[in-house]
C-alpha cells in the first residue's frame, strides 16, 4: 500500500507531493485540475519497466494513434522532453521508497532488426521518433532495473503466401525493452472515457467465476439492481459476453442494463483483480445514480 506519492515534471505537474494516503484515496478537485493525471501517474509507477503504459494512456484520453515524431512527450511538463520526470513513493513494504525516472533519449542507431519469429519474414524496422523512452526504476532494495521503448515503422516485410508469390508489407508501432523484475501487485486503472472491452470484462469473470468470487460480483451489483440473481457468460454472438438473470424468460446482456451498470460490472470485476493491489477509478460517480453511490 502507498503511503506517499511524489512526482516531479509529469503532465501539468512541475512538483507534486501527495500524503498521506491510505487504503482508500478519493482526488477531489476543479477541472483541469490534474486529478486524472495522478492516476496516470500512479498507474504509470505501478508498472516501472513497461514503456508501453504511456501509449495507452494517450488512449485512454481519446487519442487513436501518437505522434511517432514527438513520442510520449505529452507526458512531459509543458511537452518538454528535456526535462526528466520523476516519481517516488513510500509504503508499507519498508522505509526506502520506490522511484522511477522518465527520460526522453536520442536514438543513436537509425535502423533496427526486428525478427519474427515462426514466420518467413525479412524485415527491418526505421525508427520514426528521433528519440527513445526509457524507465530507470530502483525499488526498496535498491536494485535497478532499465527499460525502453521507441515507435519504429516496418519497412520491405516480404512474406512468402504461395510458391514463388511474394506478398511486400509494411506496418507501425512501438517496441520495447523490459527489464526482468520481480512481479509487482495488480493494479487495474478504469479511465472515465473509455469502457474496459467486453472481452476483458469475460476474461476477469471467468477467473472470478473459478475462484469462488462470482456470488461477490452478483451482490455488487445488486447495489444498484436489485433484480440481478446470477451472472454467466454466454458466445451467442461472435463474441462471448456477460450475461445477467434479472427474472426475465432468459439472461440479457449486461449491456442492456444500461451502461452505468456496465461500468460498475467492470469496477466489481477489477476489484476482483486488484484485490492485492491497486485500482485507480477515474470518475468514479459516472453512469451511478446518486441514491446509489
Amino acid at each position: 500500500m502507498y503511503t506517499s506519492f511524489a512526482i516531479e515534471n509529469f503532465r501539468l505537474f512541475d512538483r507534486l507531493t501527495i500524503e498521506p494516503l491510505a487504503r482508500v484515496n478519493l482526488i477531489v478537485g476543479k477541472n483541469n485540475a490534474g486529478k486524472t493525471a495522478l492516476l496516470e501517474a500512479l498507474w504509470l509507477h505501478s508498472g516501472p519497466n513497461n514503456p508501453e503504459l504511456g501509449v495507452r494512456l494517450a488512449a485512454f484520453r481519446g487519442i487513436v494513434g501518437p505522434d511517432p515524431r514527438r513520442f510520449m512527450h505529452d507526458l512531459f511538463h509543458k511537452f518538454n522532453p528535456e526535462l526528466a520526470i520523476s516519481m517516488s513513493a513510500a509504503g508499507n513494504w519498508g522505509e526506502s521508497r520506490r522511484v522511477l525516472h522518465i527520460k526522453s533519449q536520442p536514438i543513436e542507431d537509425a535502423l533496427r532488426p526486428v525478427p519474427v519469429s515462426g514466420t518467413p519474414l525479412e524485415t527491418a524496422a526505421t525508427a520514426v521518433s528521433s528519440s527513445l523512452i526509457s524507465l530507470d526504476y530502483c525499488d526498496e532494495n535498491h536494485q535497478t532495473y532499465a527499460s525502453s521503448g521507441w515507435w519504429v515503422k516496418s519497412d520491405d516485410q516480404v512474406v512468402n503466401v504461395a510458391p514463388n508469390v511474394q506478398m511486400a508489407m509494411a506496418s507501425a508501432g512501438m517496441t520495447s525493452q523490459k527489464a526482468r523484475m520481480p512481479i509487482h501487485p495488480s493494479c487495474v486503472f478504469l479511465g472515465s472515457r473509455q469502457r474496459t472491452s467486453h472481452e476483458e470484462d469475460v476474461q476477469r469473470f471467468g477467473e472470478a467465476e473459478l475462484a469462488g468470487y462470482a456470488d461477490r460480483i452478483v451482490e455488487c451489483l445488486k447495489a444498484v439492481d436489485a433484480r440481478i440473481q446470477r451472472l454467466t457468460t454466454i458466445a451467442a454472438s461472435p463474441a462471448p459476453m456477460v450475461y445477467a438473470d434479472v427474472g426475465l424468460s432468459r439472461p440479457v446482456p449486461i449491456g442492456f442494463l444500461g451502461d452505468g451498470m456496465g461500468r460498475f460490472l467492470s469496477m466489481s470485476l477489477a476489484f476482483y483483480q486488484a484485490r492485492d493491489g491497486i485500482i485507480l477509478l477515474d470518475e468514479v460517480e459516472n453512469g451511478l445514480h446518486h441514491s446509489v453511490l
